[in-house]
């Protein structure tokens, strides 16, 4: 397995048990540096103080204050160059479409299996 364990991570989702979820898949990984927010507004603000720069972004996509891809949109006009890891409820192609039609490649539909997860993290991880 490949060493993430010195990755900067945000996650930004408005249900805490998701994000309880989500540092436990992280932590499978060996990734210890985690920032978690419960919304876009507060994803938007760590993202914009922060002293260095966030390695992955997992997000929800529809959330309070800012959405995903609005979190999206405010790291790529950053020049952030964080992978990015869109979270949708709504497995619907409209969602999709916006998410991929807005340049964020990277998304998943819940409901979500760990293993699944930690897969799909890791591929992203990988890519160059």
């Amino acid at each position: 397995m490949t060493d993430f364990s010195g990755l900067k991570v945000l996650v930004a989702d408005d249900d805490p048990l998701f994000l309880d979820f989500i540092k436990m898949v992280l932590n499978d990984l060996e990734i210890r540096d985690v920032v978690s927010v419960g919304d876009g507004t507060d994803a938007a603000r760590k993202i914009i103080e922060a002293d260095r720069d966030f390695d992955l972004v997992v997000c929800d996509y529809q959330m309070p204050g800012f959405s995903g891809m609005d979190v999206f949109r405010l790291i790529r006009k950053a020049g952030i160059p964080a992978k990015f890891v869109m979270i949708t409820a709504r497995d619907r192609n409209e969602d999709a479409e916006t998410i991929s039609g807005g340049g964020c490649e990277n998304f998943i539909a819940k409901p979500i299996e760990p293993k699944t997860l930690r897969d799909t993290l890791e591929a992203i991880l990988q890519e160059n």
